[in-house]
């Protein structure tokens, strides 16, 4: 029997016990660390412990009788989400417990800050955002966030401004040809950044994670966009950015899909002089893939402007959307750093920020600023471009 251990202070069943038949596993959830050792000094369930929702009492009988119920608590990961540099289980790093450590949530800074505390030593594994479903281990955390902040020395140096980091990242990731893993491998060899640095093999979530990790090490405002297909059960993953430069005066929101623009093979030699799908307003990115049988999927973005009209009525079908939009709002103006006054406001900002077209001498200036280009090469790169093509029109 497998087992698992939670620390979750927000956990607010009583019940800390609950079987899975199906995976046979037993998860222990305590609500904080003094919970949990008081639980490892008694190392006893009983049929109080269990979540009679889930589990019936016959079958809560039948666990109970198992000699082997808590033979692995002793060696069993602790996993603990993580929300702040607060809830890091000093006691419990330095009884050096297996512990996994959820931080998808901390800042990029805080995580780097909480990585090379001496605490945290090789007892320790993480779960993080960029990593897919992988879980890794203290020296790939380390490998991970290094080669990162190393890759983004040359913006620092060069004091890039926002939409020239941007383009700096977008052309360095579409370098990397677009490459599966093979049948039999696991799929985080092409999606959790930790394996992509590497290996060889990436895919649009790839792309994606790793895009994401370099923008919170600079404090860019990116989500992630999950596009379901019509026609297949493999979906696609994109870049969502709000992109405010002082610089270039550019303020709006904009999609990035590095996957579509990214190398081909050894002889591709046209991605050079394309950003056929860099900064692209997010209604035209919606149709684009709209023809190509993608449609957005969990994306709080087009959640919202596909739905805010149930903020203005009151019957039984909009009372049910309504909580669900201001939950993706909330997400999106804490991930875009929104403070606008109403909801509704907010909402027709996102609506103008995401309609904004970029002028073309100005694109022209970020792209030689970052990729000096022959003025042949240069034209080429605009005219691939959808705020080119819209001032054609």
């Amino acid at each position: 029997m497998k087992l698992q251990i939670i620390i979750n202070k927000k956990q607010s069943v009583e019940k800390i016990a609950t079987y899975y038949e199906d995976k046979n596993e037993l998860q222990l959830i305590f609500k904080n660390t003094k919970e949990y050792l008081a639980f490892l000094k008694r190392r006893e369930l009983t049929k109080d412990d269990f979540d009679s929702i889930f589990n019936s009492e016959d079958e809560i009988k039948k666990l109970l009788r198992r000699k082997d119920l808590l033979n692995s608590l002793d060696d069993a990961p602790i996993h603990i989400p993580i929300m702040s540099l607060n809830d890091v289980p000093k006691l419990l790093l330095k009884q050096k417990r297996n512990i996994i450590l959820q931080v998808s949530k901390l800042s990029f800074q805080d995580k780097l800050t909480l990585i090379t505390n001496p605490l945290i030593q090789d007892n320790v594994c993480f779960q993080d955002k960029y990593t897919h479903t992988e879980t890794i281990n203290l020296k790939d955390m380390l490998m991970m966030y290094q080669t990162i902040c190393s890759d983004l020395k040359e913006i620092q140096d060069k004091n890039y401004s926002p939409a020239e980091a941007t383009y700096y990242i977008y052309n360095l990731l579409k370098q990397k040809p677009y490459n599966e893993e093979d049948i039999n491998e696991d799929i985080n060899k092409s999606r959790s950044v930790s394996q992509i640095l590497k290996g060889e093999k990436i895919v649009c979530a790839g792309y994606t994670n790793l895009f994401l990790m370099y923008a919170d090490a600079l404090n860019l405002k990116v989500d992630r966009i999950n596009w379901a297909s019509k026609i297949e059960e493999a979906g696609h993953s994109s870049i969502m950015i709000y992109l405010k430069d002082e610089k270039y005066k550019i303020d709006g929101i904009y999609d990035i899909d590095i996957c579509w623009d990214s190398l081909s093979n050894d002889l591709d030699t046209l991605h050079q002089n394309s950003i056929t799908n860099f900064l692209v307003p997010p209604i035209i990115d919606k149709y684009i893939k709209e023809k190509n049988n993608l449609v957005p999927e969990l994306s709080p973005y087009f959640f919202i402007l596909s739905n805010f009209k149930h903020l203005l009525k009151d019957d039984t079908e909009s009372i049910f959307y309504k909580k669900f939009i201001i939950q993706r709002l909330r997400r999106l103006k804490e991930t875009f750093n929104l403070n606008l006054s109403s909801d509704l406001f907010t909402i027709f900002t996102l609506q103008s920020l995401g309609n904004r077209v970029i002028d073309e001498k100005v694109l022209k200036e970020i792209i030689m600023k970052v990729t000096p280009k022959s003025e042949q090469d240069l034209q080429t790169t605009i005219n691939s471009s959808y705020h080119h093509l819209k001032r054609t029109k």
